[in-house]
């Protein structure tokens, strides 16, 4: 990764691979979260067939990648983010630009929780918002369990990734504290020891690796031009392919209980074929990637509770369940008007902070 853009001009810049991988990553994330979703395939009874192989290799393989290259993204940038500014503008500014939008989508989809257990459905039993109890103020900080949204654990990890910069940066500026941290964060995260406080351990890691890759790009000058090499991008290509469709199809075994450790290894190849797909982006999908990347925040933000509402609608307005029937109409409907609406939102966001009076002075 190197923000400076390549070197070749028929490849697209570091900055558009960044802007065009955020919708692109959130969309992975959406479908694992769509109802109906073979997220931990291996957790469903499901038999294998084509589409069942098709869905459970984006959702349960391949989307799982999505959060670690986001974290490692994040974690590169907030080197030049550390040399800019001094530690309290980082953390006040991260704060208001991801714990305060954390707050009011997890008290938005915590309210239709509320209602809904207050009608008697058992959604969400290990939040417990009606009666009223302590869930409320965990469920909206994220502390101990999920939020109220789930997804949104991810800006309350990143926000602590940004407390800890300092620490993090310092220990990823030399290799003999990297490396022994990277590993001690990977043997954490396949054997799930989160410390309890937190959530993903993983994103801490990945979030140090772009640290690292920030910092050592000199030295890390042979091995990307190596990787420019178009035989070795196919290679890594080919790896990949290999890896999704094994690792689909062990999911589908009767016995798969190593699943989740070969699924967390390989989100150590997926983001780097990521990042080497993003360089030749061309065409209508990369406008279309640009022009939905503005809206990728407020994708992730409000992809639950678009999603609920839309199963909702669907199910409201058919009379039978999405999930047995017509399912990839609902689907790419359900994905589809996520993103047209968080492209509204985002829109209509910035015109009222345009037109708020403090914007005009």
């Amino acid at each position: 990764m190197n923000c400076s853009g390549p070197a070749n001009p028929d490849t697209n810049t570091a900055s558009e691979r960044i802007a065009m991988l955020r919708p692109l990553l959130i969309f992975l994330v959406m479908t694992t979260h769509i109802q109906g979703n073979l997220y931990r395939p291996d957790l469903k009874d499901q038999a294998l067939n084509v589409a069942n192989f098709l869905h459970a290799a984006l959702s349960g393989v391949i989307a799982v990648s999505a959060l670690p290259l986001l974290s490692i993204i994040s974690g590169y940038l907030a080197l030049a983010t550390l040399r800019k500014y001094n530690y309290r503008h980082i953390v006040r500014n991260k704060a208001i630009r991801l714990l305060l939008p954390m707050l009011f989508w997890n008290l938005l989809l915590g309210l239709y929780i509320y209602h809904q257990q207050a009608s008697g459905h058992p959604i969400r039993p290990d939040l417990q918002l009606h009666p009223a109890s302590i869930d409320w103020l965990l469920g909206l900080l994220a502390l101990f369990k999920l939020p109220m949204n789930p997804p949104l654990y991810f800006l309350r990890e990143l926000m602590l990734c940004f407390v800890l910069l300092p620490l993090l940066a310092a220990a990823a500026r030399r290799w003999y504290t990297a490396i022994p941290l990277l590993m001690l964060l990977a043997w954490m995260a396949a054997n799930r020891v989160h410390l309890y406080f937190f959530l993903r351990i993983d994103i801490y890691g990945f979030f140090l690796l772009g640290l690292c890759l920030a910092w050592h790009q000199q030295a890390l000058g042979p091995l990307a031009r190596w990787l420019a090499r178009p035989l070795n991008q196919w290679l890594c290509y080919s790896g990949f392919i290999l890896c999704v469709t094994l690792l689909t199809l062990y999911a589908f075994l009767p016995s798969h209980k190593h699943f989740f450790l070969a699924m967390k290894v390989s989100t150590l190849l997926s983001p780097l074929v990521f990042w080497l797909l993003s360089a030749h982006l061309r065409g209508w999908l990369k406008q279309l990637l640009l022009w939905l990347s503005p809206a990728s925040f407020t994708l992730f933000l409000a992809h639950v509770p678009l999603q609920t509402l839309t199963y909702n609608l669907w199910t409201g307005l058919s009379n039978h369940n999405p999930l047995q029937q017509g399912y990839l109409y609902y689907w790419l409907f359900t994905l589809t008007t996520s993103c047209l609406a968080a492209v509204l939102l985002t829109r209509t966001w910035h015109r009222l902070r345009k037109g708020a009076p403090h914007a005009r002075h």
